[in-house]
């Protein structure tokens, strides 16, 4: 009854544009890149906003939040993956914070991984696309050597921020031109979705769904849901089976759940939507 209910309240908030069209997700920003032409790093600009906040006893406090900003679907695979027009910094910046310094070491060489899967699949996707800020990024991508930048003082200012923020690249004189709003982007990244997805259908376990009844895709894993008290940061699945004696008939993980990937789509976001306003949310005793 409740992915019911989430896969109806979806269409309710679809029709008044109140969710994300399919093939993006919110991610949080902290902070634009600012780039020159030739790809340097000219500056970080806070992007950031002031909310007020209860803070017990009746009283109300100040703080600086996050904005939201729509880009390409993320990735929630927990391995290295990096995705179209990243928002994290590692994958960003190739480097580490550790005890007040920038390093490109790891244990696992994550970092380093994380910056040369970015570097690969973003160069790729950016092939034949020509506009002033996509061409900054190109060559921001193309020259930035984290083991050469591990004293640069635009990342030093940033201190321990560096690692907890979100970040969204402009033009260095126009901060409102953000690359992932960029038309030509948004335009091959909505037909390299729509290919990948019609690719995919062919591979898909399709059987009817249990909500909508239709023969259908069915989805193999479901999306996080974020903003549950005590849950992970990364998010929780409402859905998930992890162990042997949950799955039956041969099949794995979600596929048990007969819930296609159109209808898993459309619960996951309305939940995240209700999760994401405090007005949605009430916390009962502790």
């Amino acid at each position: 009854m409740l992915i019911q209910a989430l896969n109806d309240y979806y269409d309710i908030l679809a029709k008044a544009c109140n969710v994300l069209p399919d093939g993006y997700s919110k991610v949080k920003v902290h902070y634009k890149v600012c780039l020159t032409a030739s790809g340097q790093i000219d500056c970080f600009i806070k992007y950031q906003e002031m909310i007020e906040v209860p803070s017990g006893k009746g009283q109300i406090k100040q703080k600086w939040v996050p904005r939201e900003a729509i880009m390409p679907k993320r990735t929630e695979k927990s391995g290295i993956e990096a995705n179209i027009i990243e928002h994290r910094p590692q994958y960003l910046f190739g480097l580490n914070y550790i005890e007040g310094v920038f390093t490109a070491e790891d244990r696992t060489d994550k970092a380093k991984k994380s910056h040369e899967a970015l570097v690969k699949s973003n160069l790729k996707f950016l092939e034949g696309l020509d506009t002033p800020v996509i061409n900054a990024y190109r060559a921001f991508l193309q020259n930035w050597e984290p083991e050469a930048e591990r004293d640069n003082e635009k990342l030093l200012d940033l201190g321990k921020n560096y690692d907890k923020s979100g970040y969204v690249f402009c033009l260095s004189g126009r901060p409102d031109e953000l690359l992932h709003e960029d038309p030509l982007l948004k335009e091959k990244w909505e037909r390299w979705e729509a290919t990948r997805k019609q690719e995919a259908t062919g591979q898909e376990y399709t059987a009817q769904c249990a909500i909508s009844g239709n023969i259908e895709p069915i989805a193999r894993t479901h999306s996080k849901i974020k903003g549950v008290y005590g849950g992970l940061a990364t998010g929780s699945v409402l859905i998930g089976y992890n162990n042997p004696s949950e799955c039956s008939y041969g099949l794995e993980q979600a596929y048990n759940s007969n819930i296609s990937e159109k209808v898993m789509n459309k619960y996951t976001e309305a939940l995240n939507y209700l999760l994401g306003s405090r007005k949605h949310k009430i916390l009962l005793d502790d």
